[in-house]
């Protein structure tokens, strides 16, 4: 059933002695056994090994967390910034856009928005980010609040 070759190399393993076999089932002791008497058994090193396994490993992501992932936010952050200047820089010295082309299908609206109609630019041709002036973002919070409790998205205020 078993070809000689399979069989000898198969002997051959197993006749091993002992000494060459134990540094592949002891790979994760790290140190001598602390254990003594009935606690020093197979199971108990094993488990300390990987308990010191886990230690090791995650005092290797601590110190990543701190020395490589903070220093690369802060140089990431300073790119950003200079990469955001740049970019308002040149809009600054270019020319106004052209006006674009009003389509039918843009903008389509079957109803008014909650807050009203949607066209809050102050003139035309303005980009959105230009004077606006906009609700804090916790006038916005407390304003959704008010209208949902009123409209009925929490339940219905009227019969």
């Amino acid at each position: 059933m078993f070809s000689a070759r399979a069989t000898r190399a198969a002997a051959q393993r197993v006749a091993r002695p002992q000494s060459i076999r134990t540094p592949f089932q002891r790979r994760f002791a790290s140190s001598e056994s602390t254990f003594t008497g009935a606690e020093n058994n197979a199971f108990n090193r094993e488990r300390q090994a990987v308990k010191d396994h886990a230690a090791a490993t995650s005092d290797l992501w601590r110190k990543l967390s701190i020395y490589a992932t903070i220093p690369c936010l802060i140089i990431a952050s300073v790119n950003a910034k200079i990469l955001w200047d740049e970019h308002w820089a040149h809009w600054d010295h270019m020319e106004p856009l052209e006006e674009r082309t009003e389509y039918p299908y843009q903008n389509m609206r079957t109803k008014n928005f909650y807050w009203g109609d949607g066209d809050k630019l102050e003139r035309e041709g303005q980009l959105p980010q230009e004077g606006v002036d906009l609700m804090t973002s916790m006038e916005l919070v407390l304003a959704l609040l008010l209208h949902w409790t009123m409209e009925g998205v929490f339940g219905k205020t009227g019969g």
